[in-house]
């Protein structure tokens, strides 16, 4: 055999040989890509957030209101109701403690001294001072009986008159005006009476009065 033909069968055999394998890998590779099991990709679910946009709407009943009312009112009338008996209770309060006039007296005044040199505008003076009202040889004192609420049991001499608390209207009394200085007598005791817009408790004159009015008058 041609050595040339030799070589072209021998080559042309290799390619036939190479075209042979080429088929034969791509078959077995296509076979292999058959049988291979698909990959399955799960995605995570996304959140879904859901939101209520419906608003809720609260209906009051109208009993409830009715009575809710009904009970502001009631409230308002027991405060009002207790205001007025606060207000009554306080009103009489005040009237229980407020003093009272019970009586008004006119009363002579026995007057006596030692001084027979005072002239007697001088002793008009002095006696109007101590609430000691001159009518030619008369001398009276205007005595207002009051009750007090805390049962006091004094006086107050003022400028006309003398107030007096915790003596009975229908007591006797005397009253004297000796040196200058006056006297209550009430049963058989004195008292001195002091000059003055203030109380003043009832006190036992030191003084031995009747015997001082006794040496003055001249029957001592």
């Amino acid at each position: 055999m041609n050595t040339v033909v030799r070589h072209i069968l021998v080559y042309a055999g290799g390619i036939l040989s190479g075209v042979a394998l080429t088929l034969l890998i791509i078959k077995v590779m296509e076979k292999s890509d058959g049988n291979q099991p698909e990959k399955m990709t799960f995605e995570k679910p996304k959140e879904i957030v859901k939101t209520d946009t419906v608003e809720k709407v609260v209906y009051k009943k109208p009993q409830k209101v009715e009575k809710e009312n009904a009970t502001f009112l009631d409230t308002l009338e027991n405060v009002e109701l207790d205001t007025l008996n606060n207000l009554e209770d306080t009103l009489q309060d005040i009237n229980i403690n407020r003093e009272v006039l019970v009586a008004v007296k006119n009363f002579t005044v026995q007057t006596f001294s030692r001084d027979t040199s005072q002239s007697n505008a001088l002793r008009d003076s002095l006696g109007k001072s101590m609430g000691i009202n001159s009518d030619k040889n008369l001398s009276s004192i205007r005595v207002e009986f009051w009750k007090s609420p805390l049962n006091f049991e004094g006086y107050i001499l003022g400028k006309s008159m003398v107030r007096l608390y915790g003596i009975n209207e229908v007591e006797p009394l005397k009253f004297y005006l000796v040196d200058n200085k006056i006297y209550m007598k009430k049963a058989s005791k004195y008292y001195t009476l002091i000059r003055s817009e203030e109380y003043h408790k009832f006190e036992l004159s030191k003084e031995n009065i009747h015997d001082k009015i006794l040496q003055i008058s001249g029957n001592g």
